[in-house]
Order: C-alpha cells, then sequence, then structure tokens
C-alpha cells in the first residue's frame, strides 16, 4: 500500500477502493482505516497480504496481476471473487469456490467536443506499453510518473498527475483512450478499470460499485461463531472465549475435556495454547468437528528449534516444530502413515510458517471422502 498520500492519487488502485469504500458507506456501512477495528476485510488484489487477522470475515477481489494469485493465498480467504470469469474457473479447478465479479464504474455518461486526439493516464511500469494499443496516426498525450525513455515516438508526457475528478470529462472529449493491459491479464481475460470507465463515459451499460458492494455484503453472514481458545480473561474482537478461569464473553471450561459444543464454529482460534495441552489429540478432533462448511483454525505455538521458549515455561507439556503439523495434514505422508492410525482427523494445512520464535498455522477441516478420493486417484494414476 502506497504510503505517500500524495503519490497514491496517481494510482488507479487507489480510486478503485475509493468507489468502492463511498458505495459502502452509502449503503450503511462503516469503513475504516485501521483493520483492529473491522468486521470484514477486503483485498482488491494488486499484492498479498501475508498476516489476515483471525476475526474478520476476509475478502480476496482479485481484479488485476492474477499471475501473482496462488492457490494458497486464495484459500487463505473465506470467500473469493474474479474480475474475469475465466480466471474464477480457473481457481475453482484448485477446489476453492471463486465467484465472478466484474468490475465497475461510476462514470455518468458525458457528450464533449473531442479536444484530443488519444490519451492515456496512469504510471509505468515494467511490462507497460502504449505502443500496441495506439492506432496509427494518434497523436498520443499520457499523464502519469516513469515514462521518461518509455514513451512511444511522437507522444507528448503532459504531467504527473490527472485530477480525478476531471478524468470523465478527459475521457469524453478525447477520440481514443489507450486501452492498455498487461499481459497476464489479457492472457486470463481481465477488463481494466479504464475500459469500464471509458464505456460508462461513452453511455454503455457496466456495473457500478454500489451493485459490487451489494453482492460482496450479501456474502457475508449475519452471525458467525468465532471460538477463542485458552483466551484468559478476554477473548479477540467478536469471539467467544474458552477458558477454565472464565470471565466476560469467556465460557468457563477445561479444555482437556474437548469442547463444550460441536458444528458451532466459522472461526477457530488456539494462541500459545495447545503447548499446555496433555490430551492435544481429541482436542484438535473436537475443534474438526466444531468447525463448519469452510471453517478455520488458527495455531500459534512456541517453536521448539529455540529450547528456551519450548520449555522454559513449566506449565508447557509438549513441544512442536513445524514438522508436527504434517501428522495432522491429510495430504501428507506422515498423516496417512502414522497420524491416521493415531486417530487424528484429517486437516487440510493452508500454511504452516516459522517466524522466529513461534509457529504460526492455518487449518481446514478435511471430509474423509475427500482424502479417500484423493488418494485412490493417486494410486491408480
Amino acid at each position: 500500500m502506497e504510503q505517500d498520500a500524495e503519490r497514491r492519487l496517481r494510482w488507479g488502485d487507489y480510486w478503485f477502493k475509493d468507489s468502492l469504500g463511498k458505495a459502502l458507506e452509502a449503503q450503511g456501512h462503516t469503513v475504516v482505516g485501521d483493520v483492529v477495528e473491522a468486521d470484514v476485510l477486503i483485498n482488491l488484489h494488486g499484492g498479498r497480504i501475508q498476516q489476515l487477522p483471525e476475526w474478520t470475515w476476509n475478502v480476496l477481489w482479485i481484479i488485476g496481476h492474477p499471475d501473482a494469485v496462488t492457490e494458497q493465498e486464495c484459500d487463505e480467504y473465506d470467500v473469493v471473487y474474479s474480475e474475469s470469469a475465466m480466471f474464477a474457473e480457473h481457481v475453482r479447478e484448485w477446489g476453492i469456490a471463486c465467484k465472478h465479479l466484474p468490475g465497475a464504474s461510476d462514470f455518468e455518461p458525458l457528450e464533449l467536443p473531442k479536444t484530443h486526439d488519444a490519451v492515456f493516464v496512469g504510471n509505468w511500469r515494467e511490462g507497460r506499453t502504449l505502443d500496441d494499443g495506439l492506432p496509427t496516426g494518434h497523436r498520443l498525450e499520457v499523464w502519469g510518473e516513469g515514462w521518461e525513455g518509455h514513451l512511444p515516438e511522437g507522444a507528448e508526457w503532459r504531467g504527473l498527475y490527472y485530477p480525478h475528478e476531471d478524468l470523465a470529462a478527459l475521457y469524453a472529449s478525447s477520440v481514443f483512450v489507450i486501452p492498455q493491459m498487461y499481459e497476464d491479464m489479457h492472457r486470463w481475460g481481465f477488463v481494466n478499470p479504464r475500459i469500464h470507465d471509458v464505456l460508462a463515459v461513452r453511455g454503455e451499460k457496466v456495473p457500478t460499485f454500489a451493485e459490487c458492494a451489494e453482492r460482496i455484503m450479501a456474502d457475508v453472514p449475519a452471525i458467525r461463531g468465532m471460538l477463542d481458545l485458552g483466551c484468559g480473561e478476554k477473548p479477540r474482537r467478536g469471539m467467544v472465549g474458552i477458558d477454565r478461569l472464565g470471565g466476560e464473553d469467556v465460557i468457563p471450561w477445561d479444555l482437556e475435556m474437548g469442547l463444550p459444543a460441536h458444528e458451532c464454529a466459522d472461526v477457530i482460534v488456539a494462541d500459545n495454547l495447545l503447548e499446555h495441552i496433555d490430551n492435544l489429540i481429541p482436542l484438535m478432533n473436537d475443534c474438526h468437528e466444531a468447525l463448519l462448511p469452510g471453517g478455520r483454525m488458527h495455531v500459534v505455538v512456541p517453536n521448539a528449534q529455540n529450547l528456551d521458549d519450548a520449555w522454559a515455561d513449566p506449565t508447557h507439556r509438549r513441544a512442536f516444530v513445524p514438522g508436527t503439523f504434517d501428522y495432522f495434514n491429510g495430504e501428507h505422508g506422515r498423516w496417512q502413515m502414522y497420524g491416521k492410525g493415531y486417530g487424528i482427523k484429517p486437516w487440510r494445512v493452508v500454511y504452516c510458517r516459522a517466524e522466529g520464535r513461534f509457529i504460526r498455522v492455518m487449518m481446514r477441516p478435511m471430509e474423509w471422502v475427500t482424502y479417500t478420493v484423493r488418494n485412490e486417484a493417486v494410486a491408480n494414476g
């Protein structure tokens, strides 16, 4: 995310976000700048978020850079949309639900005399060229940063920035607007937001940001069951805690006895808890059963590669290394050879990251039938 308040105005992604935010506010939602205060997080994919919050409903809307999108990244989100129908189908081939949600524009139809020939508003990036999109004989004007040495022959650079509030008028008064698009977006059938803007100015029917906002928020569950295990006296935002000490919004319960309920949770967090548990496998199996379809579990444990973190605390009952979670991963040989025999229910480990003193894991329950089909496919393939 661009930190320079002036420079961010030169990026189209900023105005896409701004338009969606205004549409959400118009529908009665509050848009906040600090994720700590958020209940829903929407990532308009231009880059990866390294650590998604556990408590938010996490939305990925892929509007660009499809070659940078990975199966693992998509699997970290609660819902995934793609601006391209073709790429949405590609994501579904990974076994991840993905909905087609086209881009949008809020520009109004506008008729003005043609005072510009060909125009392009946007910053230069590696791989961006304007030569292919420029018809022969047109005089090109360009606004944006970084174009020195990269302009097509005869093009004129007009400045760093064209005011967004005047952009519709520029497009309406231009004979031709360069529909520049990165190669991967073109290959996967994405439509550049610039094209939606041009079509809207010319009176074509295009989706609006209000329609997109309504579609996204319609998929957000009205109620979500979220459990914070071993939370102490105060659970995370929006969660119900389970801890033997009890407290406000905390169910008093000894987790050595498992969970007090099943099929009740969309999210389960166990942050620096499992190292204190004797009955680890029964508790993890209870978490597996407690999670509803699409649910996720987040685990943080000390990394035993640092012995002091693993064993200095006299209440620690066990230690973990990243490989420990192979025994819970239904697609890993260690689960297939050993974990299954230990009675461990199979999980899909979305990620397992050793980050300094701690290991962070995100997991989703695997159905036994899913494992059986995949395993037979491998055996017969």
